[in-house]
């Protein structure tokens, strides 16, 4: 009870009051703040940043490889996970990873096909049994990978 009647005493007075809240307040420092730029919203700025110091000579060619890739690099290892599970219910997650595999075919197959564009464009003269040897070769290789993915995940 005392103290109380002591911190009354301190703050009813308002010389006192003064002394007390002086000793509470933090020391402002003499050295001005610098001041920064107010900052904007820049939607170009991730175009400013660069490419990482790799070239690319076809930034849509480039897009349409690495959406693939990324593709390919969540469904294949989701669809390992879901099915090294054997549950059921994780139907839909195996159903999601196997269309994330075919999108990253169908955008591999159209890279190849803006490729080939190009090289038409470029060479007009190109002969066309090499591009369709390549689109063979391409939906062989894409039949081998889903061969080798159905023989390990439910063949053996």
């Amino acid at each position: 009870m005392k103290s109380l009647n002591e911190a009354h005493d301190v703050l009813r007075n308002p010389e006192t009051r003064r002394e007390y809240d002086a000793e509470r307040l933090p020391r402002k420092t003499t050295r001005p703040r610098p001041r920064s730029k107010p900052q904007t919203f820049d939607p170009y700025a991730a175009s400013k940043a660069g490419n990482l110091g790799i070239p690319v000579t076809d930034p849509d060619l480039a897009g349409v490889m690495m959406g693939a890739l990324a593709c390919f690099g969540v469904g294949l290892p989701l669809l390992l996970l879901v099915e090294m599970q054997w549950v059921f219910l994780l139907w839909p997650l195996r159903l999601m990873a196997l269309c994330a595999l075919g999108v990253g075919v169908y955008l591999s197959n159209s890279a190849l096909a803006m490729k080939q564009r190009k090289l038409i464009k470029a060479r007009p003269t190109y002969p066309r049994r090499t591009l369709l040897m390549q689109r063979v070769l391409f939906w062989a290789i894409a039949l081998v990978f889903l061969s080798a993915i159905i023989g390990l995940l439910y063949l053996t």
